[in-house]
């Protein structure tokens, strides 16, 4: 069955990568064969999975050109009018230190770290955002990077959100914490980190527990009751790779496209100049 197996190199070692190497060894249809980084970090993880190791994408493609790697809301809530969401968590001084030192300089912090993946997520559930308004969080570290924002947002179909980004305060609401994910890192909390806002109900996430009233009574003086509503679980490491290995062998289109991750890192340096400018900052282009 090696023959069948989608060939499959991860390309940057930090933390997640490991995460990433163990579930591609687990997996029947893949293979880990490459790792490229700059560090020794990416040496070690090569050597410890069997994989070859590349210092650069330009070495690790030379390789390859000799060899063949294949490289919805379910209740409604109405319209939605706003939705609120936080990313927080305390990062240790280890998380700065020895390989990790770059992510205390301007190409770290909380925004292309963490915030750039819940501004993915926010875009995959409520569409592109148009504009946004960010301010800056106290920091705590002497770092060059930022450690937290608060950002508001306006997204293409008129939705408002706000959402605080602090990566140096002690908190279970994060959505690694919220879902399990990833526990060595972020121990199970279960708490939600977004609520979305509409004119029958509002729903939380990742608890997906959905507020409305009882019919036929709405409004402020009505009691609201709420329901978890059911979802199916499974292991979002796995998942993402059962659907990569579709996607190459062309049986899927990708739940993420390149068109998405671009548009969130649009919406992130937005975020950044807003933080530079101190001024509300157009999205440009339309990448989804």
């Amino acid at each position: 069955m090696q023959q069948n197996r989608v060939a499959i190199a991860i390309i940057g070692a930090g933390t997640i990568a490991q995460t990433h190497a163990a579930v591609i060894e687990k997996s029947p249809d893949a293979i880990l064969s490459a790792i490229v980084d700059t560090n020794d970090a990416g040496k070690n993880l090569a050597e410890k999975y069997h994989a070859k190791f590349f210092g650069s994408i330009e070495e690790m493609l030379k390789w390859q050109s000799q060899l063949s790697i294949d490289a919805a809301i379910v209740w409604s809530i109405g319209t939605v009018i706003g939705v609120s969401g936080v990313w927080a968590s305390l990062k240790p001084p280890e998380y700065f230190q020895g390989n990790g030192e770059w992510r205390g300089g301007l190409d770290g912090g909380v925004i292309l770290i963490n915030l750039i993946h819940e501004v993915d997520l926010l875009q995959y559930l409520l569409g592109s955002i148009q504009r946004v308004y960010a301010e800056k969080a106290p920091s705590i570290r002497n770092h060059e990077a930022e450690e937290g924002l608060a950002a508001t947002f306006r997204f293409q179909s008129g939705v408002v959100g706000t959402f605080l980004a602090l990566d140096n305060a002690a908190s279970p609401f994060n959505i690694e914490a919220g879902t399990g994910e990833n526990q060595e890192l972020y121990p199970f909390s279960g708490q939600d980190c977004y609520r979305i806002f509409g004119t029958r109900g509002t729903l939380s996430i990742p608890d997906n527990k959905l507020w409305s009233y009882a019919e036929p009574e709405k409004g402020r003086n009505s009691k609201m009751q709420n329901r978890a509503l059911d979802c199916e679980v499974g292991d979002v490491y796995e998942d993402q790779l059962r659907n990569f290995i579709e996607v190459v062998r062309g049986t899927e289109d990708p739940v993420c496209s390149g068109e998405a991750g671009l548009s969130a890192v649009a919406v992130c340096e937005a975020i950044k100049e807003s933080l530079r400018t101190n001024q509300p900052v157009d999205v440009p282009g339309r990448y989804t």
